[in-house]
């Protein structure tokens, strides 16, 4: 486990590796075309990132029996937290031939099936209340390999079904029949639900947006999923510091 303090791979592109390796394929070059809004989650440089982090949390290879899961979540709103959670779902179907389920958890602000282009609904609001049957409410995506299981219509105690027997029996199900499932949860200060659906998942990533969020902020939301297993911290949107005479020479 990392520690909390050390953020566990920064979204941008990496140094190249001391010896070559067998280039894997992009998420770009998967059947069918991104989304507009993750196009350019296709660039090579950021498929590396967030093939690290897929590393780091033990993805790199398909599991036998069970599938994994992986919750994704934020200290606060807008901080990243489901263009990452959607990366790492494309990344990982682009590696895989094993199917791959991204989850939306964040029932309250949904955005998943506007980004996709799919029906936003029935979902899981409707699956939970048992409005309709998991497989009617999964959809597959343009990507090989990838569906998507949307948050739905709205509900008016959406926290209820979060918490319910019989979202940890889903949970159970959908495992039995992805390989890998990533759950975008929402964020933790604004929703009380993700530290509890964190707890389900195997494992959970915190998105910090650099400039951003400020260390009470992540060390609030740390505190509050130490009933999850914390992978660590992914620092989004973190430029590193020019060294002076490179400042100069770009006139700032």
């Amino acid at each position: 486990m990392l520690r909390i303090t050390r953020p566990l791979q920064r979204l941008t592109p990496a140094r190249p590796a001391a010896e070559p390796r067998p280039a894997a394929p992009t998420v770009s070059s998967h059947d069918g075309s991104l989304p507009a809004r993750w196009r350019p989650l296709g660039r090579t440089e950021l498929v590396d990132s967030v093939r690290r982090i897929c590393t780091l949390c033990g993805w790199s290879q398909a599991p036998v029996g069970r599938g994994r899961s992986l919750a994704v979540t934020s200290a606060l709103r807008r901080e990243g937290k489901t263009a990452l959670a959607a990366a790492i779902a494309l990344a990982t179907a682009a590696d895989h031939t094993s199917d791959v389920l991204l989850l939306e958890c964040d029932l309250v602000n949904p955005t998943l099936s506007s980004d996709f282009g799919l029906e936003a609904r029935p979902g899981l609001t409707e699956v939970l209340s048992g409005a309709a049957p998991m497989d009617v409410a999964v959809q597959r995506t343009a990507v090989a390999n990838l569906y998507v299981l949307p948050a739905g219509g709205p509900h008016d105690n959406p926290s209820r079904l979060l918490r319910s027997p019989a979202m940890t029996a889903l949970l159970a199900e959908i495992q039995e029949r992805f390989a890998f499932v990533v759950l975008d949860l929402p964020a933790v200060l604004e929703n009380a639900d993700a530290p509890v659906l964190a707890g389900l998942a195997d494992g959970t990533v915190l998105v910090v947006r650099a400039g951003r969020t400020d260390q009470r902020a992540v060390q609030q939301a740390a505190g509050l999923l130490a009933g999850a297993t914390l992978h660590g911290v992914v620092l989004n949107r973190w430029r590193p510091a020019l060294p002076d005479f490179v400042r100069r020479a770009l006139g700032g």
